[in-house]
């Protein structure tokens, strides 16, 4: 099978640990390969996690924002070159677009309930680092700052789901140019 991509899960880490991808298979290598991981944490400390490897054709890759390791997860598939989608629901979705529509300025559009409407709005280096300057939403920022350097297209796509805000989703699109 051809390599298609690696994905890190990690399951414990303490204060000052952390991992660092050293080398991997470019995407369709074939035969014997090796993925090198660089691990530390202090003496105290431990660090835990699961390496999974894919084999097949290219597909695009989803994180869920808030999901276990949803930053490293997200930067190891875009330092892969893979397409990523981000996905993420409920009021902080709904926020979060809100915060990307100002930014970018555009005026969120409301229906006849006062609940904001689907729409889809670009993320560049400004809407980027606007949200870098936040603390909720800074590791979003930078997330976008780090794919958009990488020659990244960045969308976001907001679908306001129903009357309840659990039902909204914000839909985060990596796509490599």
């Amino acid at each position: 099978m051809k390599f298609a991509r690696y994905l890190i899960d990690v399951d414990v880490a303490s204060l000052a640990s952390g991992y660092n991808v050293e080398s991997s298979p470019k995407a369709g290598a074939t035969g014997e390969q090796k993925i090198q991981v660089r691990w530390w944490y202090n003496p105290f400390g431990k660090i835990r996690y699961i390496l999974h490897v894919y084999g097949g054709e290219s597909e695009v890759v989803t994180v869920w924002h808030g999901e276990n390791n949803w930053v490293g997860k997200a930067l190891n598939t875009l330092q892969q070159g893979q397409d990523l989608q981000m996905p993420g629901r409920g009021s902080v979705a709904k926020k979060l677009f809100g915060r990307m529509m100002r930014i970018a300025g555009n005026e969120l559009e409301h229906n006849f309930f006062a609940q904001p409407k689907s729409g889809s709005v670009m993320a560049d280096e400004v809407v980027a680092l606007g949200l870098m300057t936040t603390v909720k939403y800074g590791a979003i920022g930078g997330t976008i700052l780090f794919a958009l350097d990488k020659g990244y297209k960045v969308t976001g796509h907001f679908d306001a789901g129903g009357a309840l805000p659990f039902d909204d989703q914000l839909t985060l699109s990596f796509e490599k140019r």
